[in-house]
C-alpha cells in the first residue's frame, strides 16, 4: 500500500501546522490564529494573496502535502499557499488592519476544492520535508532547523532517526537539542505581555547573542550540564535558579537588546543581571589550574588561572566530557638523563580547563617533520593554561589556526595525501590548507575511521563557509571581523579538539 495519496479538500477543512519548525512560537500561544498572524507579519501574506487572486489559482508544481492527525487535516507542507486561501475564502480569519483582496468568481471557483497529497504519517512526511529544507533549495533558517530537530526529538525520534531523517550530523543534532531546550527553557519560564510574545515568536530571532552570553563570567560558573533528554542543570544551583536565570538572558538578548556582536560579552553587564539570584549561592571565582606542567617562571604569575567552558559544549552522560581529561605531553622520552620535564607532568583534572588546555601531543618528537607539531602544541597548551585567550583573542585565533594547518599537514604526509599535494600545487611551499582540507573531505570516510569524528571534521569544515572558515578572516580581513573567544570557545568544545586531538594520536 502507497504511503502517499490523493485527496480533494476545503481549504478551509485544513488546519495550519502548529508544529512547523519554521514558526517559533511557544507552546502555550501556537494557534491558527497566531500562525495566521505571524505569516501576515513576516511572510509577505498580503503580497501573496494578491498574487493568487489575480492569478486566480493556485500555481502548478509543487503540492500541498497533508496528514491526518486526530481527525484533523494538518497541512505539513504549503502552509502559506493555504493561509492565502483561507483568508481570501472567509474574511473573518483576517485579522485587523491587514489588507486581503476581494476574491475573484474565478479565483473562489478555483480554490473552494483543491487537490492534495496525503500522506499516511508525520514521520513519512518528514523525511522528505527534511532532505529538502535542510540540504535542499529552500533552506529553513538555523532556527527553523533547531526547532525542527527538537520537535522531533521531542516525539520520541532517536538522535540516530533524525540523522536518518534530516542528513543531519550526530554532533549537529546534539547542539540543537541543547540550544533548543535551552532557549525553549528561557522563553517557556517568563511571564512577557503580548508585545514581548510578538517578539520572541518571530522566526527572525537572532540567537547567537542570547548563547554566546551563557560564556560569560558568571554564567559559566554554573557548569551547565546536560540529562539524557538533553534538559540542562547545573551542578551548582537548582533548576529553578537556572531557569530563572535563562529567562533573564532572553528578556536581554532578546526584548531589550542588551547584547549583540559588537558587545563586550566580558563586561560586568550580565553579571549585574543574574548575580541576585547567584547572591545566595557560594559559587566561587575561576580556579587557577595545577600549572606544575609549566616554567617556575610561569609559576611565578599570580594571575595564572582557567576559565570554564562554556555550558553550551557540556555534554550529556553519553559523550566525553572535554574538561575532565588530564594532560600529560610525551614529546619529551628521549631526555638522555632521564629525568622529568614540563612536558612529562601531569596537569591534575580541573573543571576550568579553556581552548586547548588538555590536547595532548604523543609524537614522536625524534621525527624532524614532527618538530613544528610539537612545538605549536606546547605553545597553544601554555597559552591556554594561562587564559591568555581572555587578553590576546586574536592570538587565540591565529594559534588555533596555526594549529589546524600543522595537524593537517602532518596528517596529510601519515596518510600518503602530501605528495599528490605537492605536485598538484607545484611545490610544498605552495599548498594551501584550503587544498589539504578539500582533499580530507573527499577521502573522510578512509581516513578517519571514527564516526563521531568523521562527523565533527565535515561540520568543521565541510562548507567553505562553515566556522572554521571564519578564522581564515580574522588572518586576511581583521579590519571587517574580529572573532569574538567565545565563539572560538564554542567551535573548539563542539568537536575541532576531538578532531585535532584524533588526528595527533593517529600520528
Amino acid at each position: 500500500m502507497s504511503a502517499f495519496s490523493t485527496r480533494e479538500v476545503n481549504p478551509l477543512d485544513l488546519i495550519l501546522d502548529t508544529k512547523n519548525p519554521r514558526f517559533i512560537i511557544p507552546k502555550e500561544y501556537a494557534t491558527e490564529k497566531d500562525i495566521i498572524k505571524y505569516l501576515l507579519n513576516e511572510e509577505n501574506i498580503e503580497e501573496l494573496c494578491k498574487g493568487l487572486n489575480a492569478v486566480g489559482t493556485i500555481l502548478p508544481g509543487e503540492r500541498i502535502v497533508i496528514c491526518d492527525e486526530d481527525n484533523k487535516q494538518v497541512v505539513l507542507e504549503g502552509n502559506r499557499r493555504i493561509c492565502c486561501c483561507k483568508l481570501l475564502l472567509d474574511r473573518k480569519l483576517i485579522p485587523e488592519g491587514y489588507k486581503i483582496p476581494i476574491i475573484t468568481k474565478e479565483t473562489f471557483e478555483n480554490i473552494k476544492k483543491i487537490s492534495v497529497d496525503v500522506v499516511a504519517t508525520r514521520k513519512i512526511a518528514m523525511k522528505y520535508l527534511a532532505a529538502r529544507h535542510i540540504s535542499g533549495v529552500d533552506k529553513w533558517s538555523t532556527l527553523a532547523k533547531m526547532n525542527y530537530v527538537n520537535r522531533e526529538f521531542e516525539v520520541g525520534r532517536s538522535v540516530s532517526e533524525i540523522r536518518e531523517m534530516s542528513s543531519l550530523t550526530n554532533a549537529s543534532i546534539n547542539s540543537f537539542l541543547r540550544k533548543g531546550n535551552l532557549l525553549r527553557i528561557g522563553i517557556e519560564n517568563g511571564k512577557w505581555s503580548e508585545s514581548e510574545k510578538e517578539i520572541l515568536a518571530l522566526d527572525k530571532l537572532k540567537p547567537d547573542p542570547y548563547f554566546r552570553v551563557l560564556g560569560v563570567k558568571g554564567t559559566r560558573d554554573l557548569q551547565i550540564r546536560y540529562d539524557d533528554k538533553f534538559i540542562p542543570h547545573s551542578d551548582y544551583i537548582v533548576d529553578k535558579d537556572l531557569y530563572d536565570i535563562l529567562t533573564i538572558l532572553v528578556k536581554g538578548a532578546f526584548i531589550d537588546k542588551a547584547y549583540n556582536t559588537r558587545t563586550d560579552y566580558f563586561s560586568e553587564k550580565v553579571q549585574n543581571l543574574i548575580m541576585p539570584i547567584l547572591g545566595k549561592y557560594k559559587i566561587s571565582d575561576y580556579e587557577s589550574v595545577d600549572n606544575s606542567n609549566v616554567t617556575k617562571e610561569s609559576k611565578n604569575d599570580e594571575n595564572v588561572t582557567s576559565s570554564e567552558p562554556n555550558p553550551l559544549s557540556v555534554q550529556n552522560g553519553n559523550e566525553e566530557h572535554s574538561s575532565g581529561a588530564s594532560y600529560k605531553n610525551d614529546h619529551s622520552q628521549g631526555n638522555e638523563q632521564g629525568e622529568k620535564t614540563h612536558h612529562d607532568e601531569v596537569v591534575k583534572p580541573s573543571k576550568n580547563l579553556p581552548l586547548f588546555a588538555t590536547l595532548l601531543c604523543r609524537v614522536d618528537n625524534t621525527k624532524q617533520e614532527y618538530r613544528g607539531l610539537i612545538s605549536i602544541c606546547d605553545e597553544i597548551v601554555r597559552f591556554s593554561t594561562h587564559q591568555g585567550s581572555k587578553n590576546f583573542p586574536i592570538s587565540a585565533v591565529l594559534l588555533t589556526r596555526c594549529l589546524i594547518e600543522n595537524t593537517f599537514v602532518c596528517y596529510a604526509k601519515k596518510f600518503g595525501k602530501w605528495d599528490q599535494l605537492v605536485k598538484d600545487a607545484r611545490g610544498p611551499e605552495k599548498v594551501k590548507l584550503g587544498k589539504i582540507i578539500s582533499c580530507f573531505v573527499g577521502n573522510k570516510n578512509k581516513i578517519f575511521d571514527d564516526a563521531t569524528v568523521r562527523d565533527h571534521f565535515e561540520d568543521l569544515f565541510g562548507n567553505k563557509f562553515g566556522p572554521v572558515n571564519k578564522m581564515n578572516w580574522v588572518v586576511h580581513q581583521l579590519e571587517a571581523y574580529k572573532m569574538p573567544i567565545t565563539e572560538l570557545q564554542n567551535i573548539i568544545d563542539e568537536g575541532l579538539l576531538k578532531v585535532i586531538q584524533y588526528m595527533i594520536d593517529q600520528l
